[in-house]
């Protein structure tokens, strides 16, 4: 079946950043649905106190809302383009962390869910109790679902999701992901991480192992 390229493009695009009353419609509706989900593990501001960037330029310090025009791949050739709005909702600020979540509200949903990202669980074999040092690269053991990214990305001209999670404010510990967004989720096709504690920050350099590599394009 035909798949036509994906065409993301900022919702609300002469509202800027928005507060309280003048919040775009369905995010009250996204924040219930990821706090009914999440509970304290995504504890958000005061909505008078977040900030709500709708023209595509992501706020660290807030939420950001997308409109997401898309082809699902069992669509005719007739049907017209289906359209998502996309949330991302800024959880908590950490000392070097940011963690967020993204809920969709597609046509086929009645109202926002919470989108869950796939992410390998590891086996690591360190060499020295400092963990500077690995004795054999790692290893997948398994696969989860998290509903909170670090540090994450919207790409809207390639429709991925992108975390860069540190794993201590130096950066020289960090894993990487990235989820494209296929049909009406975000599947994963790339993970890097760098496990080691060495003090170096190769977070800055991009220095780490390849564990999954499915889009295609050429490995650092």
């Amino acid at each position: 079946m035909r798949r036509l390229p994906l065409l993301i493009v900022a919702a609300f695009a002469t509202a800027g950043t928005t507060f309280a009353a003048e919040r775009p419609p369905g995010l009250k509706e996204a924040e219930t649905a990821a706090k009914a989900a999440l509970g304290v593990d995504c504890l958000m501001r005061d909505p008078e106190e977040t900030p709500v960037v709708a023209d595509g330029t992501e706020d660290e310090a807030g939420h950001t809302v997308y409109t997401v025009k898309y082809r699902p791949s069992w669509y005719s050739a007739d049907q017209p383009d289906a359209e998502a709005t996309l949330y991302k909702l800024l959880c908590s600020i950490g000392a070097y962390n940011l963690q967020s979540a993204f809920v969709i509200k597609t046509p086929d949903d009645e109202v926002p869910r919470l989108l869950s990202f796939a992410n390998p669980e590891l086996g690591l074999d360190y060499a020295d109790e400092d963990q500077t040092t690995l004795k054999n690269p790692p290893r997948i053991t398994g696969y989860k679902a998290t509903s909170i990214l670090v540090n994450a990305r919207f790409d809207p001209q390639t429709a991925t999701i992108t975390s860069r999670g540190l794993w201590r404010g130096i950066g020289d510990a960090w894993d990487h992901g990235r989820w494209v967004f296929r049909d009406d989720a975000f599947v994963l096709t790339r993970y890097e991480v760098n496990p080691t504690f060495d003090g170096f920050d190769n977070e800055k350099t991009d220095e780490g192992i390849t564990i999954l590599d499915l889009d295609g394009r050429p490995k650092p």
